[in-house]
């Protein structure tokens, strides 16, 4: 049933007697209109059409033409098989090879040029063109199906706890590392404030931080604003 024979099938007189408030008559009307509407034209998702529609971010329109011409072709070779096709199709796709490696050049230098200062979008871009994706972190198994913090906590907790004699006992020492000698214990001897900061001053003022969370661009900036007295 088209929309056109709902709208006159639909009892109208039902709605305007229903309310005798004038916008709740309106918003009825507003709402049975609306419910004929969906059920004659619903709503289908169309899988876009991989010869008309661009599939990557460097393709214009021209491109989108060639493509089909070269698809055409195709077919036309496939279906006749002469020497004349054949080269039709060989010529052309050589042609549109060329002119495919040169939009993707375009559009690149494009996009580095428009991300020129922001490093963020450089490094999107530049993980893009060597089809590099950020892996996804996944968190140990000891806190799988764990809701509340604290227990979290203390999972990871006991996993950092135990993680460094786990390791080791996995780790297979060689003949060499045996004979070399091990001690019980050592000592700490002073360093004097200007070895300190020697080495401080020493160290690339990278952003990085280690595993005390402190990065050397940090402790360079903090040597030098709160020099020891």
């Amino acid at each position: 049933m088209t929309f056109k024979d709902r709208l006159l099938s639909t009892n109208w007189e039902e709605i305007l007697t229903k309310s005798k408030d004038p916008q709740k008559t309106i918003n009825l009307l507003d709402n049975k209109i609306t419910d004929l509407f969906n059920e004659s034209c619903p709503l289908k998702l169309r899988k876009p059409d991989r010869n008309n529609s661009p599939i990557e971010k460097w393709m214009t329109p021209g491109i989108l033409i060639s493509r089909q011409t070269k698809i055409n072709l195709r077919k036309e070779f496939n279906a006749l098989r002469t020497e004349y096709t054949r080269d039709r199709h060989k010529s052309y796709n050589k042609v549109y090879t060329k002119v495919v490696r040169k939009a993707k050049q375009l559009y690149l230098m494009d996009s580095l040029n428009r991300a020129s200062g922001d490093s963020k979008k450089t490094w999107n871009i530049a993980n893009s063109i060597t089809n590099r994706n950020k892996a996804k972190q996944k968190l140990p198994e000891c806190v799988n199906g764990k809701t509340g913090s604290k227990e979290i906590a203390e999972e990871f907790n006991k996993f950092f706890t135990e993680i460094g004699q786990k390791l080791a006992s996995k780790f297979q020492f060689s003949k060499h590392m045996e004979r070399i000698p091990t001690y019980d214990k050592f000592e700490l001897k002073p360093v004097e404030e200007e070895v300190v900061q020697k080495l401080i001053r020493s160290l690339k003022p990278k952003a990085s931080s280690g595993a005390d969370g402190l990065s050397n661009k940090i402790l360079k900036e903090l040597n030098e604003r709160y020099p020891p007295h």
